[in-house]
């Protein structure tokens, strides 16, 4: 049967998936059936097929079972959008601060992609607001430079913190020039809530010239 079930999975084939599914031992099913180390779950859920992430679980698959990269299937629905997958995994117990091997965590790429849903309902479970990835980045760092203001809002509700990652970069630093509504929320939290001195001033300064003739 080759990757059937795994394409099944893919393209949302409900019931040829559940058939395969009864003719194969589950051994079978989600240690063999993997491309480049992704489980069927894993494809199911980057493709938005919720009723095939059901039938899955029930059939005993792993909720946290990785890729070769360490992607969990949480992860693959926040990097796509399906908040209605990401609600049902993380019901089922899946782990949301599982990084991928560049310890970007499911907050920091729903950040990253804009997925404000997804970020509030991370977060609301108790996603790490200040998880820092192997570079040093934060969801934060992630999210000025998507340019994303209402999730930026929501990670500074939650105490994110203004730091550094491991190139000397803020997130006031790391946001996008164009988006002066988020150079002026960073500003503002930046000297509210830290010392004048943890604020680069040629940041400031340069935010202040945008203003001026924007």
């Amino acid at each position: 049967i080759g990757m059937s079930v795994f394409n099944a999975a893919r393209d949302g084939k409900l019931r040829l998936m559940q058939r395969l599914l009864r003719d194969k031992p589950t051994s079978e099913v989600f240690d063999g059936e993997t491309i480049e180390g992704a489980p069927p779950l894993w494809a199911a859920s980057a493709a938005g097929h919720l009723s095939v992430v059901k039938a899955l679980l029930s059939h005993g698959a792993s909720v946290n079972n990785t890729t070769l990269t360490n992607s969990t299937p949480l992860r693959a629905a926040c990097f796509d959008g399906h908040l209605d997958i990401v609600k049902y995994l993380v019901e089922h117990h899946a782990d949301l601060e599982v990084a991928n091997r560049h310890g970007h965590t499911c907050l920091m790429i729903a950040c990253y992609k804009g997925h404000r849903d997804i970020a509030r309902y991370l977060l609301e479970r108790g996603a790490d607001v200040n998880r820092k990835s192997v570079k040093g980045n934060t969801a934060l760092h992630d999210c000025a430079e998507s340019g994303s203001l209402e999730i930026m809002k929501m990670l500074l509700k939650y105490k994110a913190r203004m730091e550094k990652d491991g190139y000397g970069m803020t997130p006031l630093m790391a946001a996008s020039e164009e988006r002066i509504d988020a150079l002026e929320l960073l500003v503002g939290y930046s000297f509210v809530f830290f010392p004048l001195h943890a604020v680069t001033l040629h940041f400031v300064k340069r935010f202040m010239e945008f203003v001026k003739f924007s």
